[in-house]
């Protein structure tokens, strides 16, 4: 779990070092949680996250029937 957080954080980290970065940050944080603050408080959350909660998370919505499956075909094998 440790290793999934250090990821996740030097992710957020490396895109947020520019000011494009931070913008977008600041935006989709305002849009998805209705306030930018969220975006103060990210590695405190991630570091909450429990692997028993990850379990339960796939359990509950990582099924066959929530499942999409696309095929990627050519298009020389589309003709």
């Amino acid at each position: 779990m440790q290793q999934v957080r250090n990821e996740v954080l030097a992710g957020q980290a490396f895109r947020r070092d520019n000011m494009f970065g931070i913008a977008y940050w600041l935006a989709s944080s305002h849009i998805l949680f209705g306030t930018w603050r969220q975006v103060l408080e990210y590695s405190e959350r991630i570091n909450r996250v429990t692997a028993e909660q990850v379990r339960d998370y796939c359990a509950a919505w990582l099924k066959p029937d929530n499942r999409t499956t696309g095929i990627l075909i050519s298009a020389k094998e589309a003709r």
